[in-house]
């Protein structure tokens, strides 16, 4: 189902379901897919993904750069709301105290 999700045409389901495959362990096939909704122009969609990728913590590390590339992009005149969530997403990648669940406890979730 997560597989079906992240090829979906919702953004919300598709960021959704990326990061359930990130946390059951698909980074390769989740990751870029957070990638691409946190630099949508959607609240939204670009908080969860932040939140997400948050949440994933430091396995997100590869998007780091880019995470504060858009935050610095958002400082100047963008969404402080989706720059927020990029600023608290960065903590939690780079000091390694994500919100880690175990995959059985997203899984409930959906």
């Amino acid at each position: 189902q997560c597989r079906a999700g992240h090829e979906s045409g919702a953004a919300g389901v598709r960021t959704a379901a990326a990061y359930a495959l990130c946390r059951l362990g698909d980074l390769q096939a989740g990751l870029p897919i957070l990638e691409q909704s946190m630099l949508v122009n959607e609240r939204g969609t670009a908080c969860s993904a932040a939140e997400f990728l948050g949440r994933i913590g430091p396995d997100a590390i590869p998007l780091a750069e880019l995470m504060q590339q858009e935050r610095d992009i958002q400082n100047q005149g963008g969404d402080y709301h989706i720059r927020g969530a990029l600023q608290n997403a960065l903590r939690k990648i780079r000091r390694d105290d994500a919100l880690v669940l175990p995959p059985e406890a997203v899984l409930m979730r959906t």
